[in-house]
């Protein structure tokens, strides 16, 4: 399993038939941006523009607590390189830099203190490690 379900992930991680029916229901993205945000982290006006232009089905899915159940074991075997980026809150178990470890070309980076949502938005921490991550696997010569 790649996520938990923790009291700090989120209603929605913990949840995702409440997702699903709170999007039923008429509510839509609106809500379940709600679900993130709390007296310590808003999203950004631009931020919350583009989730509401989000696919509702997708975002339904990305709550499911277990989203990639088969093919884990061949985890060692994946060529492609990857960063896995997440909020300390969200990964309570570590289990990013778990799969990073198994991964050949994998590394991880975790944001101590925050949650799925404000690791979203942490962009001045993200960035930098992105940039040197793309720049050492996928740069370009010359």
């Amino acid at each position: 399993m790649l996520r938990t379900p923790s009291s700090e992930a989120g209603p929605g991680l913990a949840a995702p038939e409440r997702v699903a029916a709170i999007i039923s229901t008429g509510s839509g993205l609106t809500a379940i941006i709600d679900l993130h945000e709390d007296e310590a982290f808003r999203f950004a006006p631009a931020t919350r523009a583009v989730m509401l232009e989000a696919d509702v089905e997708a975002m339904i899915a990305s709550q499911a607590v277990e989203p990639v159940s088969e093919g884990v074991s061949d985890l060692d075997s994946f060529a492609v390189p990857a960063l896995l980026i997440a909020g300390e809150l969200e990964d309570p178990g570590g289990e990013a830099t778990v799969i990073a470890g198994r991964l050949p070309h994998g590394e991880s980076l975790i944001l101590p203190g925050l949650g799925h949502a404000a690791a979203c938005a942490a962009s001045a921490l993200t960035i930098p490690t992105a940039r040197a991550f793309l720049d050492r696997w996928f740069a370009q010569p010359g």
